[in-house]
Parts: structure tokens; sequence; C-alpha cells
């Protein structure tokens, strides 16, 4: 990445996840792609937020929140009585 300003960032992370990573580093090179661990996370990370386009509610696959009304305020919400 010649020429992108970046940071330095560290995660911890399950086992379970570093490995499925692992597996994915494998698939990728198996390929003919050489790529770092480090450049398979960006490509992951890239790759969901894209996809997303940084739709937390997507992402997590809930269901969004109320669209906000013409006054800019989300709808009040009514509570339900027994």
């Amino acid at each position: 990445m010649k020429g992108v300003r970046t940071r330095q960032v560290a995660f911890r992370l399950p086992l379970t996840l570093i490995e499925r990573i692992a597996r994915f580093e494998s698939e990728i090179y198996g390929r003919g792609l050489n790529l770092s661990r480090t450049d398979v996370v960006r490509l992951l990370l890239t790759y969901a937020l894209d996809r997303t386009d940084g739709d937390v509610a997507e992402l997590l696959g809930i269901a969004a929140p109320p669209k906000k009304n013409s006054s800019g305020k989300r709808p009040a919400k009514r509570s339900v009585r027994a």
C-alpha cells in the first residue's frame, strides 16, 4: 500500500477466528496469490465494510432502526399495556 497513510492496529481474536483467517489465507495462496496475513485481514475487513456500506444493522443481521420522520426525529416508541 505504497503512498497510503496507515496506522498499526492490534487485535485479540478467538483462536477459531484466527483459524478461519488462516484457511482463507491458504485458499488465496493456493490460487497463486502471495498475500500476508495482514493483507488478508485488510481484504476481509474492506469487503465486509463495502458489502454492508457501513450499515451496522445489516452487518449484525438485525432489524434496522426506524427511519427519522420529516422533523429529523425518530417516531416515539409506543408502550404496550396488557
